[in-house]
């Protein structure tokens, strides 16, 4: 075989492989893989200048859209990160190379070049749901009033302009799949904001929310905006007769409108430890409104600590966050470079989170936001290097530890209520025994959000660039240790990087010796975790 067609194959292969990436990549599950999705909007931008000049600034429709992706495009081009980290902003962006694409090229079958390019650029419709899914999130944990939240404003800060009502009718059709309250709650500041535009522009946004609200059999509200329709043109005969046949259907229709249940997104599904109204307890404490007592926090210290040799010279900053189980945290373990390199190895692979069943399979779930790497420890130096360094913060040995985790957070990404033990009925894989302790590193400071929480122990830890969390997964006596359930929030305002190690049972036995006696029983653990009144809620 030639040396030019042995190139030539190698070529293909890199070719292939890169279309398959992007045929696979999923954005909304990933701050970092959203930046990918500039230059698909500026394509989308130039596509559409190209549509305009080829109609002769004819299509009112498409000239409409142009003007809203313009806007954004300038916005977003001025501080991409800062767009991009803002979960309405993320949102808009995904619209426009969804719902908008999709739009154009129902209403200009005819142009098929510019049909073509945008095929090119348009995501799925998983990705506008997933999106969606987020805004849901983070309505729902950190209790963001619609009315606001659509004005930009969040947590009572201004992050941009208000929402066209057409970016609030996708939302809301959207929302459907998750809650009716969000959902009517779109719908009606959609109608409100409505007023502000000229009448064509109003009278065709009311005609899409008849139909939505219509088809959805809510009759009533279908009404009141026939009547709106009507004040702006009553020249439409059509739906006098219209609104006369759904008023009769209101009369005879007791149809409720209820959501088909989906699970709280705060807990892991098939746990054994889950309560129906833990996912509250989890709310509560991402918005940091359940604290330790007075008493408690006054047996917590901080200190320098150190657990070898070297660490006698450079002791390691350490503030106790809980006593038993023990959890601390560590500060600034970590530099800028070194976040720099994990992010940079991370990026060549990173793929949706998975979380392990108790069929011993691993699968895509709603309640892990996320996308990861597990990059290979043994061609880059940096991962012995922060190996030495959990040994000489925790003492523990690393010889039987897992790879490093590398975690990117996506729009309202989080992960819900989990431990990190092997439960009942798992196996992580190995002969090295549960998972004894995790050390969790911050790779980036987060704006609003993103924190690590235990609520059961009242503990939420912000998401701090260099610092580390560690906990012990098991008891001295190797057995569960259940109150350590804990949840990662979902990411309001900013960008999520996280560096897992999970540490092994095995080679431990000198560090810390095992104790033959159960510090907490199953009986005594349920006890307290259905104990829901303790956390301010009605049990």
């Amino acid at each position: 075989m030639s040396v030019s067609l042995v190139a030539m194959k190698i070529i293909i292969l890199i070719l292939f492989a890169t279309l398959i990436k992007c045929a696979v990549s999923e954005f909304f599950s990933s701050t970092d893989e959203l930046r990918n999705l500039v230059k698909n909007d500026q394509k989308l931008l130039s596509s559409l200048k190209e549509l305009s000049k080829e109609l002769e600034r004819t299509n009112l429709y498409v000239k409409k859209i142009l003007n809203n992706i313009k806007d954004e495009h300038i916005l977003m081009t001025k501080d991409v990160d800062s767009y991009i980290f803002n979960p309405l902003n993320a949102f808009s962006l995904i619209k426009r190379l969804t719902h908008d694409v999709d739009s154009i090229q129902q209403s200009l079958e005819f142009t098929k070049k510019i049909t073509a390019k945008l095929e090119e650029i348009k995501l799925p419709e998983s990705e506008l749901s997933g999106a969606v899914e987020g805004i849901y999130r983070l309505q729902n944990a950190y209790e963001l009033k619609t009315e606001d939240f659509v004005r930009g404003i969040i947590q009572n800060k201004r992050y941009r302009r208000e929402l066209l009502p057409s970016d609030l009718i996708v939302l809301a059709k959207e929302m459907r799949k998750f809650d009716a309250k969000y959902t009517n709650d779109y719908f009606k500041v959609a109608k409100e904001l409505s007023l502000k535009y000229d009448q064509h522009t109003r009278l065709s946004f009311l005609e899409e929310l008849f139909e939505i609200y219509n088809s959805t059999s809510k009759y009533d509200e279908a009404v009141d905006v026939l009547d709106e329709i009507l004040k702006i043109n009553p020249s439409f005969p059509k739906y006098e007769e219209t609104r006369m046949n759904i008023e009769l259907l209101s009369l005879f229709n007791n149809q409720n409108d209820q959501m088909e249940a989906i699970e709280d997104p705060y807990l892991l599904e098939g746990s054994h430890y889950t309560n129906p109204k833990e996912g509250m307890i989890y709310s509560k404490a991402c918005r940091q409104e359940l604290k330790k007592s007075i008493h408690e926090t006054s047996q917590l210290h901080c200190r320098y600590i150190s657990k070898t040799f070297f660490t006698k010279i450079a002791p390691f900053k350490f503030v106790e966050a809980n006593l038993d189980p023990y959890i601390g945290i560590y500060l600034d373990v970590i530099s800028e470079k070194e976040i720099e390199s994990l992010k940079t190895l991370a990026r060549e692979n990173l793929h949706r989170a998975e979380v392990l069943g108790f069929n011993k399979t691993t699968r895509v779930s709603r309640v892990r936001v996320a996308q990861l790497s597990w990059p290979d420890e043994w061609k880059h130096t940096i991962f012995q290097t922060l190996n030495n360094r959990v040994n000489d913060m925790t003492g523990l040995n690393m010889k039987t530890s897992e790879r490093w985790q590398i975690q990117n957070y996506g729009i309202g990404g989080f992960y819900g209520a989990h431990h990190d033990y092997a439960d009942v009925g798992q196996i992580f894989g190995g002969d090295t025994g549960n998972r004894i302790a995790t050390t969790l590193l911050y790779l980036s400071d987060v704006e609003k959000g993103g924190g690590t929480v235990f609520p059961l122990l009242r503990i939420y830890v912000p998401p701090v660039k260099g610092t580390a969390v560690f906990w012990y997964n098991l008891s001295s006596s190797g057995d569960r240790e259940y109150l350590t359930r804990h949840a990662a929030c979902p990411v309001l305002i900013g960008s999520k990087w996280v560096a897992n190690k999970w540490i092994r049972e095995y080679g431990q036995e000198s560090a810390r010796p095992c104790d033959l006696t159960p510090k907490l029983t199953d009986e005594k653990y349920f006890l307290r975790l259905y104990d829901l009144k303790d956390y301010g809620i009605d049990a």
